[in-house]
């Protein structure tokens, strides 16, 4: 879901990840204010998640802390890419570059770009994961099936990353001179 999002999925995960906790502890917090500020409120989920799991003699895995680290590191390395191609602040850093040397940017930049998203996607796995065993379901069985509105996110998701493939490789290819 994530991926097909383009992360914008993560928003809805973490407020239905503080909508459940609120539900099965009856605490009194604002999963919607909780949302709006993941970078603030994350760590404080994954601590009552481990909390909880404790409190039960239960043990995930986990460290709070480090996992918390782990997201928002990649959440701000997937907010922009500069870091890895510095010349992309400029709205013509390829304009001059010739096709290869643009491709072989451009793909650096997907590939680094693909590599932090899946290392984020991996960190929401186990965060995922936590929350499943806090809520006795580890198999994830309340949540395996994709849904018609997990389609509806997915498909607009499916047509970009359709284009994007064909205007590469259409650009890829060499110019047929009539």
């Amino acid at each position: 879901m994530t991926f097909f999002t383009f992360g914008a999925y993560i928003l809805y995960w973490n407020y239905r990840n503080w909508a459940t906790y609120k539900r099965a502890t009856g605490d009194k917090v604002i999963p919607l204010l909780r949302t709006l500020f993941p970078v603030i409120f994350l760590y404080p989920l994954l601590k009552r998640v481990d909390n909880g799991l404790r409190a039960r003699n239960l043990a995930c895995g986990f460290s709070p802390v480090l996992l918390t680290i782990g997201v928002l590191i990649t959440m701000l390395l997937a907010c922009s890419p500069v870091w890895i191609e510095p010349g992309m602040r400029s709205p013509d850093w390829l304009k001059d570059v010739p096709a290869k040397e643009a491709n072989y940017r451009l793909l650096k930049v997907y590939g680094v770009m693909y590599f932090v998203w899946a290392l984020q996607l991996w960190l929401m796995a186990l965060v995922q994961r936590a929350m499943n065993f806090h809520e006795a379901d580890a198999e994830g069985v309340g949540n395996h099936r994709l849904t018609l509105a997990n389609w509806l996110w997915i498909l607009p998701g499916i047509f970009i990353f359709t284009v994007c493939l064909l205007a590469w490789i259409l650009a890829s290819l060499p110019c047929a001179v009539l």
